[in-house]
Parts: structure tokens; sequence; C-alpha cells
């Protein structure tokens, strides 16, 4: 990891951020799956997880769930510097100062307190050298106006606060809140900059889970042979597995009870092939509240749901 190399292509992502064409995405402020859906029913004691996701919420949530053995794999180049941010502000701020800095989606209106530099004073100091001169150099870059950093660096695809919040368990409560900033310190996970399908050349470790996100949204893109391309990739992780191990393979948003396949979606989306595809009795299909239900229902409300393919 070269910071001022870091530095300068985020500084080309920021200046030209309406262009896609760099390689790799814009960071994800927080996850857009409901990770408390499915999650809270996993054991992650004595655990070893692999995931991706460039919020770094999945490795909040799994240690706070009680995981100590985390790595990410991640293309984007900027991951670990947000997930010492997020840390830096468990640290060093109250629950509603944390939601208040790293939130922007309030809905109709837009958080201009969004990443202030008044804020970011106080969490600067317990950032660790690299993560510090990333940031701070960023901010310098933009007279401190960390809302510019805030609009250009990362995806707009994020939920209200409220949505966040039920999500994630360690922003549900404050007690939940207050767990994991005494023992954030202790969370050390191991950062890999790259794509899954070069998870060869990356480890040789074996994990007990490994979480794919929403990826599979992206095969045609990802993928020269589409579901083919998915399915040897998938097979390619199953070697890194432990016994009983399982790959969350696809998540994918906002079914109903009634909700039939239709043409114009993706092909991860139908059942029925994907489970021809994977040979019938290797994929578990877990229901649970989506992301939009939260936001329209309560949380115990299914009408809407998400779903996640399962391999085991």
């Amino acid at each position: 990891m070269d910071v001022y190399e870091d530095i300068e292509k985020a500084k080309k992502v920021i200046n030209y951020s309406k262009f896609t064409h760099m390689g790799y995405n814009l960071i994800y402020p927080f996850t857009t799956e409901n990770l408390n859906g499915y999650m809270n029913k996993l054991d992650f004691k004595n655990k070893k997880v692999l995931t991706v996701g460039s919020s770094a919420d999945q490795i909040l949530n799994v240690f706070l769930l009680g995981c100590k053995d985390i790595t990410l794999l991640d293309i984007n180049p900027f991951v670990k510097y947000y997930f010492d941010l997020k840390v830096a502000g468990l640290l060093s701020l109250q629950i509603e100062e944390f939601l208040s800095f790293f939130t922007y989606n309030k809905g109709l209106f837009k958080n201009k307190n969004s990443f202030n530099h008044e804020t970011f004073n106080k969490i600067k100091n317990y950032l660790n050298e690299n993560s510090y001169i990333f940031w701070n150099t960023l901010y310098k870059e933009y007279d401190n106006c960390g809302l510019i950093i805030r609009k250009n660096l990362f995806t707009m695809d994020e939920y209200k606060e409220k949505v966040v919040s039920l999500s994630n368990n360690y922003l549900r409560s404050v007690e939940n809140y207050n767990l994991i900033k005494s023992n954030i310190e202790n969370c050390n996970p191991l950062f890999l900059t790259s794509d899954i399908r070069n998870v060869s050349n990356l480890t040789k470790e074996k994990y007990d889970y490994i979480f794919l996100s929403n990826i599979s949204s992206f095969i045609e893109k990802m993928y020269t042979d589409s579901v083919k391309g998915f399915r040897k990739n998938i097979y390619e992780l199953q070697n890194y597995l432990n016994k009983n191990g399982l790959i969350y393979m696809a998540y994918l948003y906002d079914f109903t009870n009634n909700t039939k396949t239709r043409p114009y979606w993706d092909i991860i989306h139908d059942i029925d092939f994907i489970k021809f595809m994977f040979e019938n009795n290797t994929i578990l299909i877990e229901y649970f509240t989506g992301v939009n239900g939260l936001e329209h229902k309560n949380e115990k409300d299914i009408s809407i749901i998400d779903r996640l393919y399962v391999y085991f």
C-alpha cells in the first residue's frame, strides 16, 4: 500500500467522479443490504470470514457478533482507509455524532454536515499514520470542505439513516454502539485489494463463511459467459471453505410474497434456473425483511423481502 499513490487515485475520482472507467468503484458509505436480516442468525465465534464490501460494515457487524478472524477482499483501493475512518469515528464519537458525520441521505434533504471538518478534527487523531495522511491530505486539498469528498469519492447509493441503523447491528442501539466502541481496537482484519475472481492468487486460507454481497447483480459484466462464469467462480471458492462452510453468493432485493420472475430481470433472479445450474441440492434460499421493507414498514414486516442464495 502506497498512501501517496492512493491519494492521487482518490483525487482523480473526486475530480472526475462522473466517469466510471477507472477500474474500481466509488466507496459505499454503508451497506445496502439488511445485514441484520441474516447475519444475526449465524454463529461467528471461532469462525473465519471472507467478505467483500467497500463500506466495511460487513467487518463491523461480524466482529460485533463475535468473529475475530476476518478478511475483506474488495477491488476498491480505499477500503482500508475508510475502515480506519469508521473505527476512529467509533472511538471518538457518540452514536448521534457518528451518524451525523457519516450519513448523507436524510430523505428529502441531504446532510450538509456530512464529513464536516470540525468533526473530522475530533476523529483524525485516532487514525493510524497512513490513514491520517490519506484523509488529512484530502481535506487540505479541498480546503477542508469534507462535503466535496463525501459527494464525489462515495456512491450516492445510500439508504436513509433509519434504514442504515436497522440494517447494521452496531448502529441499532446505543448499547450495541458502545459495546463495539469498547472492543473495536481488537479488530484487526486482513485487507486484500483485488477482484474475487483472483482469489486463488491471494490466499490459501479456508473460511467458515464467504459473503459476496450483491456482486451477482453484475455477473453479465464480470463474466464472459455470465452464469457459467459465476458458477465456475463459486466452485473455485468452494475450495476455500472449511467443513460445513457456506458461501452467501447472491443478495437480491425487493421481492414480495407474490413476486414472479420477470423477463427483463437479470437471470440471477430465476430461482429454478439457478438451482438447475448449481445442481439443485447445493443451493439454500433465505428470505427476510428487505431494506426497502425497513424503510416503508416495520422491521418485522415481510411483505417486502430480500433473499439470499447460499451455496453449501
